[in-house]
């Protein structure tokens, strides 16, 4: 399979000299469709923080989604914020910032209309 990088969401970092690219996640319906629509890419204009622990954190839109990613023990998670297809076109930045415990805050725009989302705490983790 020829995989076309605007379906996938990149994390790219520095070890010394050397870049290192990492894939966090790829649209797998634009895959399995072997299509790639002109405004539908996932991850473009993605917004990055990482907390006190070293830990990424990535809030991207991803066609109709506002969408969140973060790196655990290597591996990414990827959750949906919202599905903002009710409200129609999503304007494609999703910003992210990280308060002092970590938890990840959410502004985008969808319909017209600043939302706000954040990801609930859950014990243990």
């Amino acid at each position: 399979i020829s995989l076309e990088l605007s379906w996938a969401l990149m994390y790219i970092t520095l070890d010394g000299d050397e870049w290192v690219t990492e894939m966090v996640g790829i649209d797998d319906e634009l895959v399995d469709a072997n299509v790639v629509p002109p405004d539908d890419k996932m991850g473009d204009f993605a917004t990055l923080r990482v907390d006190g622990e070293g830990i990424p954190h990535i809030g991207y839109s991803n066609n109709e989604l506002a969408s969140y990613a973060r790196r655990v023990d290597g591996e990414w998670e990827m959750y949906e914020v919202e599905n903002t297809l009710q409200y129609g076109a999503i304007n494609p930045w999703v910003n992210i910032t990280l308060d002092s415990d970590g938890i990840p805050h959410f502004a985008y725009e969808a319909d017209g209309l600043v939302r706000y989302a954040t990801l609930k705490h859950q014990e243990g983790e």
